[in-house]
């Protein structure tokens, strides 16, 4: 008999710790010494660059949970938000994505800067949740730091089945956002014998009997948040149609 030594695959391997528990690694990222602490006041200023209502309702009350007194929110649209000159040519190229942002935190200023809309919303899913870890830290403080960023994968996408409430289909459109995704697959089926007819008079099928109404608020709520709603609709196989169209 032959013996043979045991093969032994490294498994498990221990990675670093982020610098920042973000969406993936950041393009560039300068960490500047210090803290910046949560505010307790929010004063949001748009130049040439608008987000939704809701997103910047929402980015004003999960910033202002802190005692750092009062501090500007500026919100930018520009050809060339980058200000850092010491770029290589490969991160550039990564900047050269149309979602690409800046966003430079501060005492008192924080600045997001970008191209367009979709990706202020990447640059303000960004600066949400760092805010929300803030808000878990014992001095409620966030990073002292500038941002150049930008996804490497063009098509981003998460299929869904929107939930039973309001509140429950905006917060999976919130998940959705705050990961950074720029499409959302939403099924609009539902097979279950219970189900009224679809909104849409295609077929007598329609996730938990929405109105039309209802599903257009669910894709405007998307679209508002930088992501692009595509509807999901599975065929009717045989089964499924003896089973619930007699």
């Amino acid at each position: 008999e032959e013996s043979v030594a045991p093969v032994n695959f490294p498994f498990t391997m221990r990675l670093g710790e982020p610098e920042l528990m973000t969406c993936g690694k950041p393009v560039s990222l300068r960490l500047r010494g210090g803290r910046v602490a949560l505010p307790g006041n929010v004063v949001v200023v748009e130049k040439g660059a608008s987000l939704d209502a809701g997103v910047k309702e929402f980015l004003v009350r999960t910033l202002g949970q802190g005692g750092g007194g009062k501090t500007e929110l500026l919100l930018e649209k520009l050809e060339d938000p980058f200000i850092d000159r010491g770029l290589s040519a490969a991160q550039r190229k990564l900047l050269d994505s149309p979602e690409a942002f800046r966003l430079d935190i501060a005492p008192g200023r924080i600045s997001l800067a970008a191209r367009n809309g979709d990706a202020l919303a990447r640059g303000a899913a960004t600066l949400a949740l760092l805010a929300r870890q803030a808000k878990d830290l014992p001095d409620r403080s966030l990073p002292n730091l500038l941002m150049e960023d930008a996804p490497r994968i063009a098509f981003r996408s998460w299929l869904v089945h929107i939930g039973k409430t309001p509140e429950t289909m905006r917060a999976i459109i919130d998940c959705a956002w705050l990961l950074r995704y720029n499409k959302i697959f939403i099924a609009l089926d539902n097979f279950g014998a219970a189900a009224p007819p679809f909104p849409f008079k295609t077929a007598d099928i329609g996730e938990a009997g929405r109105t039309q109404q209802e599903w257009i608020d669910v894709f405007q709520y998307a679209r508002a948040r930088g992501l692009e709603p595509i509807p999901y609709l599975a065929s009717w196989g045989r089964i499924q149609y003896i089973s619930y169209k007699p």
